[in-house]
């Protein structure tokens, strides 16, 4: 089975923060992802860009949107900790692991801090 190809994300959240975040996941051409709307069970995996793990989001991660191309998920204290910048997947939790966005997260000092963007 081929994996589907998708366009690139990135997000940007500060220090200390813990919000819910909604991706809107694209093919390369600006479309909405057809793709994501049959996935079965997602989870959102956080990594250093050396690949160390930071933490899996594998509760609460939901698919909307008018395309249901939109994948909501709430970042954690363990991710927004410190002033970094890690990769994120979205993927499902079982096989095939089908990957259906993959994407860069800066989190930035929060404002009053210094903030700089890699």
């Amino acid at each position: 089975m081929s994996q589907p190809t998708f366009a690139p994300f990135r997000l940007v959240a500060y220090t200390d923060e813990v919000h819910s975040i909604t991706v809107a996941l694209l093919d390369p051409d600006g479309t909405a992802s057809s793709t994501v709307g049959s996935a079965s069970s997602l989870g959102v995996y956080v990594e250093t860009e050396g690949g160390d793990n930071v933490d899996s989001i594998l509760e609460g991660v939901t698919v909307g949107g008018t395309d249901s191309n939109e994948v909501t998920f709430t970042l954690t204290s363990t991710i927004t900790d410190s002033a970094r910048r890690l990769v994120v997947s979205i993927r499902e939790q079982a096989s095939p692991y089908t990957v259906y966005g993959i994407g860069v997260l800066d989190v930035l000092d929060a404002p009053g801090g210094t903030v700089a963007v890699p």
